[in-house]
């Protein structure tokens, strides 16, 4: 081998990881990270591409199991939910899939609008699709007929507590 193939093979060596670093670069120049404080633990928020400001919390369900409730065993694990039953969750006549087609979940009965948030998970009678559904309630309101519920999939219209069925409490992928 010659001293210019070596030089050149050096040089080539050199541009690749040039490049290479240089994507590195900007790859880690788009993630942000913030600690925050969640119930007293310290939570690391890693934001590919984005700024931390621009990122809004999306309303989450609301934490029905208690860390108390569930017990690890070396081949098992108890969750221990009072009144919960397992059911199949099926979500396709919905426009924002909730989980996959062969989801099973834990779900209860709900007896008081007091125990529904925005961000829960709720089976409901949907007035469009003529059937019973699964879907994410995104706003809470009262007007004069009382309490209601609306969905995205179901654009404004409001669904009354009547119509809700049942509430997950877990989803099993």
């Amino acid at each position: 081998m010659t001293l210019s193939g070596i030089f050149y093979r050096i040089f080539g060596i050199l541009i690749v990881c040039a490049i290479a670093g240089l994507t590195l670069a900007s790859i880690l120049a788009g993630i942000e990270s913030a600690a925050r404080f969640d119930e007293g633990r310290a939570v690391t928020l890693i934001t590919p591409f984005s700024s931390l400001d621009s990122v809004k919390e999306r309303d989450t369900p609301k934490d029905r199991i208690k860390e108390e409730d569930i017990q690890l065993r070396h081949n098992s694990v108890i969750i221990n939910i009072p009144g919960a039953s397992l059911s199949k969750l099926d979500d396709k006549s919905s426009r924002e899939s909730l989980f996959s087609s062969h989801s099973e979940g834990l779900v209860m009965n709900v007896s008081s609008p007091s125990e529904l948030k925005a961000g829960d998970i709720v089976s409901y009678f949907s007035p469009s699709k003529q059937m019973m559904v699964y879907g994410r309630i995104s706003h809470i309101g009262e007007d004069k007929e009382g309490w209601y519920a609306q969905f995205s999939s179901e654009g404004r219209r409001r669904i009354r507590f009547n119509r809700i069925e049942k509430v997950v409490v877990a989803v099993l992928y």
